[in-house]
């Protein structure tokens, strides 16, 4: 199932599921005793035994690796077999020049990691770092889950670092976290079916006519609001800013509306389905829009020579070109660490956002990232033109749970994509059906940002 913008948002209320839990350790560590070395399961009482909580003071900050650091750095993430690689390279490298912090790697399902997180927290068994997901920041920086991270942010972190990446971390008055590797979503083209990528939207929809005629297959694009939501910031739009609701009874609302109609002609339109994506993988349907960490298994089915990321086409109307969203997964390092643990955390942290171990986090072999940090060169041509895409991408609006607008909208969508009514009539519709008053839609075309 793809990842829908409320199950991006979903809270712990929507998880029920047992956790599962692997510890991998690496260094010596004081809970080195209580970790299995065939890697075996474990149940949450098996845990590593974390210090009780302490009120913990910011560590100074320091450009690179302090030797004289020590301490314990306990990482709970959802790495898969290839990104844990990866992260016990990053992990070794950095011991090389600090052998007194030690590590222990604590897995969990992606659909359990937060509610693990929240769950134990409280009772003091919560770890020093945890990777995960932008949309959970502000949830748990609220919470008095997570360390402000402002006060160590050194000038070199915060030029290096993609500006659309500071966006998933940090707010005007508070850096919950730090980005580690850029997500979101991309235009993928199958090259054995289309050679050349469309420069505007009007050469799009020709090429997908052509396709249908030629082939007798339609393209298929998911329109739901999560792969198409990013196309409002193309009509003057703030898709970042989604409580700003005023923005889609207007024009915005109608150039958006009017540029999927205009994409659906010749296409084979779903909302938040899998049937593009197998479509596309089968070699079917010669475009997708769909999720960047899904890059390898489509170079798996269809060939690195085949498979190529798109630049988005330009809207005609707007002379400008369409975007998609783009978050990050972050590091969270918890409120309350011990001191030492505390600075031991920062400083692989920091190394974590070095040149040399983003470049060990993007080998495409092993974990693949997308790297947040601009000195970081990639060789990779997929991932290169992965990186173009997501650092001009829209932010993804944090801590927003108006899943009611979402809804709305995407009937709005459907309404004018799939049964042919009229944009102005499917934006009253969606107002009346939130409870609004009911408007005359201005017509006029919005002005380019």
């Amino acid at each position: 199932m793809k990842s829908r913008f409320d199950v991006i948002q979903r809270g712990i209320s929507q998880i029920r599921k047992p956790f599962l839990i692997i510890l991998l350790v690496a260094g010596v560590s004081a809970c080195a005793a209580n970790v299995p070395d065939d890697g075996a399961q474990t149940q949450p009482e098996s845990e590593p035994g974390l210090p009780t909580l302490t009120p913990a003071y910011l560590p100074t900050p320091s450009p690179v690796p302090d030797t004289t650091v020590q301490g314990e750095v306990v990482i709970w993430m959802s790495y898969d077999p290839l990104e844990l690689e990866s992260l016990r390279e990053v992990i070794d490298a950095f011991t090389a020049s600090n052998p007194d912090i030690a590590f222990a790697l604590v897995y969990y399902p992606q659909d359990q990691l937060l509610e693990a997180y929240q769950t134990l927290a409280p009772q003091g068994r919560r770890p020093t770092i945890l990777i995960g997901p932008s949309q959970w920041g502000p949830q748990l920086y609220a919470q008095g889950d997570l360390q402000d991270l402002g006060a160590l942010i050194d000038a070199e972190i915060e030029q290096d670092i993609y500006p659309v990446a500071w966006t998933q971390a940090r707010t005007d008055f508070v850096v919950f976290g730090l980005p580690l590797e850029m997500k979101g979503v991309l235009l993928y083209q199958n090259r054995a079916l289309v050679e050349d990528s469309p420069a505007s939207v009007t050469e799009w929809t020709e090429d997908q006519r052509t396709f249908a005629a030629q082939e007798g297959i339609e393209t298929s694009l998911d329109f739901g609001f999560t792969f198409s939501g990013g196309f409002l910031a193309t009509c003057g739009g703030h898709p970042e800013d989604l409580s700003n609701r005023a923005q889609f009874w207007g024009p915005v609302g109608l150039c958006w509306l009017e540029l999927l109609r205009d994409l659906s002609v010749d296409a084979q339109i779903v909302f938040d389905s899998e049937q593009d994506f197998e479509a596309f993988l089968s070699g079917s349907s010669p475009w997708l829009i769909d999720l960047a960490e899904r890059r390898p298994e489509l170079r798996a089915a269809l060939g690195a020579a085949n498979l190529a990321v798109d630049p988005w086409p330009v809207h005609t109307v707007q002379s400008l070109p369409l975007r998609g969203f783009t978050w990050t997964e972050n590091i969270y390092i918890a409120a309350g660490s011990p001191t030492r643990n505390m600075e031991a955390a920062w400083a692989f942290a920091r190394y974590m956002l070095s040149t040399k171990a983003q470049a060990r986090l993007a080998d495409p072999a092993k974990a693949g990232h997308i790297p947040v940090v601009a000195s970081t060169e990639l060789d990779d041509p997929l991932m290169v033109e992965s990186s173009a895409m997501l650092r001009t991408g829209v932010p993804w609006p944090l801590d927003f749970s108006d899943q009611e607008l979402l809804d709305e909208l995407e009937v709005a969508v459907s309404n004018v994509v799939l049964k042919g009514s009229i944009p102005e009539f499917a934006l009253n519709i969606a107002q009346e059906s939130l409870g609004l008053p009911v408007t005359r839609i201005p017509t006029a075309t919005p002005a380019a940002p």
